[in-house]
């Protein structure tokens, strides 16, 4: 009931400095400004614990945040570990933010991409479909050192790292990064990810109509291409250190203004209920609306940040959904394209990111004893995420499935699971055969079977 910052207590000196970088006030005698001064502030006390663990809180406070009229949330926290799962609250959460948020038009939702300097794929809440991710650039506009970097990132802006860090708020006297009312000495994704998130604050302060995915891509259309020599940029113009580039606010808020006007067709593409799985059907469903009547909308896809969209279907101006079969090979990511054309060969386009769960295949199936008499079932195969893949014995799914250490890759997947469970033997009498089936947690998709007889 009350998320104001308490004097002393210095778990809430972090939310008050990444704050005061997107909408700290002019003049507020504290040596600083945020990028968004002027715009309103709807603060959220989200942990309490030390230590960041999923838990109903996070998701009670992204549907709070939409239900209560927050057109933009900015997230400088995460889980502490890698491969942590996101939970299917917290995925809702987001879908009915992105969905619902705004009258229909979607709440902007940003994520720091965070400061371990590896893969933003091994972070499930940066890499969600439902969120922009923001990595951290330096005043010499070069990769902060610490930045994750990836797929995930869409684009980078100003942090610590370099010869300067964050001048922003803190909390009032001693308690916080300092003894004062602000500091210098702010920085990391946690204080890049608030200043796009004000920028996202002033697209909407020119222009309120735009959905939370037409601000992610004026985001990325108007952010500058940074260290040109070592970004990597690939022919879209994507950089897996810093996405679209370093932020550009008056690019932005420019382009989000002239859209009021233009006549060129727009187009919206919904993010799907869930991720989508190799080999399964992805339904799509998008918006488009133009002055003049539409005459084809097209569908395609890129598995290689964008670089390179292959064709699915040419559709008619009437078209607002489509199911996709999503390629056997695609995994990690994909993103996906529609461009609407009119009469007058104006063309709008709108592009969404989808987590895609890699296709399991069973190799070979083993029903072991332990010493302790107990039954073991081995699953030897390829692509197993122990977050996303369950496997069942008839009918019966086995539980959590576990993995033995040293057979798990990097990208997350591993070649083997075992899965424990006291009722084996009840689930496969001696002599009997079953099927043993691999579906995806969420979406439920049979991704490969074999019968298995002991």
């Amino acid at each position: 009931d009350d998320p104001s910052p308490k004097p002393g207590d210095a778990n809430n000196s972090h939310g008050t400095a990444a704050a005061g970088v997107a909408i700290a006030a002019f003049n507020n005698g504290r040596e600083t400004a945020g990028i968004a001064p002027m715009c309103r502030f709807m603060p959220i006390q989200l942990y309490a614990e030390s230590t960041f663990t999923p838990n109903s809180t996070e998701a009670d406070a992204c549907t709070w945040a939409a239900d209560n009229g927050a057109a933009v949330m900015s997230n400088s926290w995460g889980p502490d570990n890698d491969d942590t799962p996101l939970p299917d609250a917290t995925r809702a959460a987001m879908e009915h933010a992105t969905t619902n948020g705004r009258g229909g038009k979607g709440m902007v939702i940003l994520f720091a991409a965070g400061n371990s300097n590896d893969d933003t794929d091994r972070d499930n809440y940066v890499s969600s479909q439902f969120v922009i991710g923001v990595a951290a650039s330096t005043n010499f506009d070069t990769r902060a050192g610490y930045s994750r970097f990836g797929q995930a990132v869409s684009v980078s802006a100003p942090s610590s790292g370099g010869s300067l860090n964050i001048t922003t708020t803190d909390l009032s006297g001693a308690g916080g990064y300092s003894t004062g009312n602000f500091t210098g000495s702010f920085g990391g994704t946690s204080s890049a990810c608030p200043l796009a998130a004000g920028i996202a604050a002033l697209m909407l302060s020119v222009n309120p109509d735009l959905t939370w995915n037409e601000v992610k891509q004026i985001l990325e259309q108007t952010a500058d291409k940074i260290d040109a020599d070592n970004g990597n940029y690939n022919d879209q113009g994507f950089s897996v250190f810093y996405g679209y580039g370093r932020v550009n606010a008056f690019r932005a808020v420019e382009m989000a203004r002239d859209l009021v006007a233009n006549d060129n067709p727009r187009v919206s593409v919904a993010s799907p209920a869930t991720p989508a799985g190799a080999g399964g059907m992805l339904s799509l469903d998008w918006t488009a609306t133009a002055e003049a009547d539409l005459v084809s909308q097209d569908v395609a896809f890129s598995t290689d940040g964008g670089s390179t969209f292959t064709p699915i279907a040419m559709l008619d101006g009437a078209s607002r959904s489509f199911d996709w079969t999503v390629p056997d090979d695609v995994s990690g990511s994909v993103r996906l394209r529609v461009t609407a054309t009119d009469v007058e060969s104006r063309t709008g386009s709108s592009t969404i990111t989808v987590s895609v769960w890699a296709k399991p295949a069973i190799g070979t199936v083993k029903l072991k004893r332990a010493s302790s008499g107990r039954r073991t079932l081995v699953v030897d195969g390829t692509a197993f995420r122990t977050d996303e893949a369950v496997i069942f014995v008839g009918e019966t799914p086995l539980g959590l499935l576990k993995y033995p250490n040293g057979r798990r890759n990097a990208d997350g997947t591993c070649t083997r699971i075992v899965s424990k469970d006291g009722s084996i033997d009840s689930l496969i009498p001696g002599g009997s055969t079953v099927q043993i089936t691999v579906r995806h947690a969420v979406t439920g998709q049979v991704s490969a079977v074999v019968s298995f007889t002991r």
